[in-house]
């Protein structure tokens, strides 16, 4: 198995933990995983390659889908868009909700976007990133 598909598997797998332990109240293990898939997501984008995002953005899974078309929005607005509100009506682990809000940040230009900066995660605005 190659790296990359290694790589979408931890991924995948620290999104789906993410979203079950966020809908059970279990926020210490929520809150790993969140930063598990963040930092793996942000370490592809730093290294040039946003391939796994399109791979996240049509996956079986919503929670998935939904991650995948977040750090798709200022790289590509039209897919992730399209990706995510195909989601607002989902209800499996609170996905739906998750994703109007989402959108409703995004549309007042306050959604803040995670990104690699000398070995740390940081938080940039979307006119931020274009520069």
């Amino acid at each position: 198995m190659k790296n990359t598909e290694k790589q979408y598997e931890k991924i995948v797998a620290s999104i789906l933990v993410h979203s079950k332990e966020s809908w059970a109240g279990n926020h210490a293990a929520a809150n790993r995983a969140f930063r598990s898939f963040t930092r793996a997501v942000c370490s592809q984008l730093a290294g040039g390659s946003s391939d796994i995002l399109l791979r996240l953005a049509e996956s079986e899974h919503p929670a998935v889908r939904h991650v995948g078309g977040y750090f798709l929005l200022p790289i590509d607005r039209k897919r992730a868009e399209k990706t995510l509100r195909a989601l607002r009506r989902e209800r499996a682990d609170g996905v739906g909700f998750n994703t109007r809000m989402l959108l409703e940040q995004w549309k007042k230009g306050t959604l803040k976007f995670p990104r690699m900066v000398s070995g740390r995660i940081v938080y940039l605005g979307a006119d931020e990133l274009i520069r």
